[in-house]
């Protein structure tokens, strides 16, 4: 044999060099599957190979839509609302296009005008008046109540992360199944545009993260107990009233007691991100001041184990349109949400 190419046979790539080449086969097969089948960003398989189960618009109505259609639009918005809406002015909003006026933390741009606007167009192009839009603008549902199909959009969620240059927010868009009073979760997507990462669930099927860019997607399993304030980090979220503040004081020295590690909140969004990508080492307690499409994200978490409370002990779910500006735990199973129940019974009481 030609020493040449003797030696060569004895050099095997390394291991991490064929995981590179796998990964990008992969995420390009992604990629150019999800175009196949209408999608704008890279989704996974499982997603792609949806059965197209008819979701009626109206009672007794032949007119349907599916989950794939639902989630291939609310991909689109997303998508459409950061490079039309948001994209072009995000220079001037982190420097001066302040239009309104300050709310707590928070500032609403024109970007949250213009961002929902792309959304709603996008939906009501295909549904016309056969779907209900619940907008964070508006906070109200708009459109015919009676329509089986509600979508809650979120245009900019994080608006002083975005506005001070922080990547830490996202763009959210939700839809349902049922009434006003009484609907779930079809599908529920976020798209952190600072992140290239599309984070999503689909009824039936899954919660699922899409790098944007290199079309790598994975599936997020059901997460484990958390047994050690060591292992979690608790998200907290303050209510703009002052008055309350004393007792969001107490749960914060009781949970730091506990020696819990303890950060505030930069966007709901940004804390399920973070929960999903370290299997379940993420709790929340929030202090009231969320509205209802604050809670997209959060039907992700309840599909992989986590359960929300109120800080009294009652059970809620994030589709619940009664959930708004309440005091929640959001706890994934094990020791450590049951000793935060423990700690916000006791604030309850103060």
């Amino acid at each position: 044999m030609n020493m040449k190419f003797k030696n060569l046979e004895k050099k095997s790539p390394q291991p991490e060099l064929l995981e590179t080449v796998r990964a990008a086969q992969e995420g390009t097969a992604n990629i150019l599957g999800s175009m196949g089948e209408g999608f704008v960003f890279p989704v996974h398989e499982k997603v792609r190979n949806l059965e197209e189960t008819p979701l009626a618009l109206r009672p007794h109505s032949p007119e349907h839509t599916t989950r794939k259609e639902l989630l291939r639009l609310s991909i689109r918005g997303l998508e459409e609302a950061w490079r039309i809406a948001i994209q072009p002015h995000i220079g001037t909003i982190r420097t001066s296009d302040i239009k309104r006026r300050k709310v707590g933390i928070d500032f609403f741009t024109e970007a949250d005008t213009r961002s929902e606007g792309v959304i709603k167009d996008i939906f009501t192009q295909r549904f016309g008046d056969n779907v209900r839009i619940f907008g964070e603008e508006s906070g109200i549902y708009l459109g015919d109540l009676n329509v089986r199909i509600g979508l809650r959009i979120d245009p900019v969620d994080g608006t002083e992360s975005m506005k001070f240059g922080k990547p830490d927010w996202g763009i959210m868009v939700g839809a349902y199944e049922g009434t006003p009073e009484h609907e779930r979760q079809i599908c529920g997507v976020v798209y952190y545009p600072e992140h290239n990462t599309l984070a999503y669930s689909v009824d039936s099927a899954g919660v699922f993260i899409s790098d944007v860019e290199t079309g790598e997607t994975r599936q997020i399993p059901h997460v484990p107990e958390q047994n050690s304030f060591d292992n979690v980090i608790i998200q907290m979220s303050e209510h703009k009233d002052p008055a309350r503040r004393p007792v969001f004081a107490f749960v914060m020295t009781e949970l730091a007691g506990k020696g819990a590690r303890i950060r505030i909140t930069s966007s709901a969004c940004t804390d399920v991100l973070e929960a999903l990508l370290t299997h379940g080492k993420r709790a929340m307690v929030i202090d009231g001041d969320y509205v209802r499409v604050d809670f997209i994200p959060y039907a992700f978490l309840e599909h992989l184990g986590y359960r929300i409370y109120e800080w009294g002990g009652a059970l809620r779910q994030a589709d619940d349109p009664a959930i708004a500006d309440q005091q929640l735990i959001v706890v994934p199973p094990g020791e450590v949400g049951r000793e935060i129940l423990e700690i916000t019974k006791r604030a309850r009481q103060l």
